[in-house]
């Protein structure tokens, strides 16, 4: 497992310990991993645990024995197992890091994000544009449709 730098909504977290990656599958401490996101470990029923959306009880995703696992003491919870169902979406970037924020969060860019792939057919020629040569520079994008 490798670990990883965890970015909640943009803003780097420091978790003890980190949150980890296995091949395409992210790892979380769950206990210091759930607050970030509004969200609490609970007990749901004779040791199985469940990650529940904080204040709504109505909300909480049971994790099967395959979507956790205790490394050194500390139980880890499989980020896919749950996401998804509250409401999260995440990517493991190449650079061992872990962007994690609310889908309804995740509409603007702020400055430091990594912008998205854009491709778009070059104006009077076939040749497609591509963000990819503008990642860790400034750019802006201007855009403007004639509908």
């Amino acid at each position: 497992m490798t670990d990883l730098e965890l970015i909640v909504e943009g803003v780097p977290q420091k978790l003890a310990p980190p949150a980890r990656r296995e091949d395409d599958e992210a790892w979380v401490p769950l206990d210091h991993f759930a607050p970030l996101v509004s969200c609490v470990v609970k007990q749901i029923d004779a040791g199985r645990q469940g990650i529940c959306r904080e204040g709504d009880a109505e909300i909480c995703i049971p994790l099967s024995d395959g979507d956790t696992r205790n490394i050194d003491g500390i139980l880890f919870g499989r980020l896919g197992a749950f996401a998804e169902a509250l409401e999260l979406q995440w990517h493991l970037c190449d650079d061992d890091a872990l962007q994690v924020g609310h889908v309804a969060a995740s509409l603007g860019l702020s400055i430091g994000d990594r912008p998205p792939e854009i491709r778009l057919p070059e104006d009077g020629s076939t040749a497609m544009v591509s963000s990819e040569h503008v990642i860790g520079k400034p750019a802006v994008f201007y855009m403007w449709a004639s509908w």
